[in-house]
């Protein structure tokens, strides 16, 4: 594992990116417990799971990133989404 975050949120965004989503939520979780103050670990298990049709277990990650870090836009964003794609405006 890297021992930089950034360096992780890039290689589960990565990822991500290839469609390998069962890996990068894995992924972005054992990074929230090893970086558990960075909000982008949990906006990442988030996205990782909207991709994979699971959007009710999203909410509560994106959740999780808006409270680790308000200023973080991404988060907010991902969860109107989520929230929209669940009829739960």
């Amino acid at each position: 594992m890297a021992a930089d975050p950034r360096m992780e949120a890039q290689k589960i965004a990565g990822l991500l990116q290839a469609g390998k989503l069962r890996p990068a939520f894995k992924a972005a979780r054992t990074a929230m417990k090893r970086w558990p103050r960075e909000a982008f670990f949990a906006n990442l298990a988030g996205l990782a799971l909207v991709h994979d049709g699971d959007s009710r277990q999203a909410v509560g990650y994106f959740r999780k990133a808006m409270e680790l870090n308000p200023a973080f836009p991404e988060p907010a964003q991902n969860l109107i989404q989520a929230l929209v794609s669940l009829d739960r405006v």
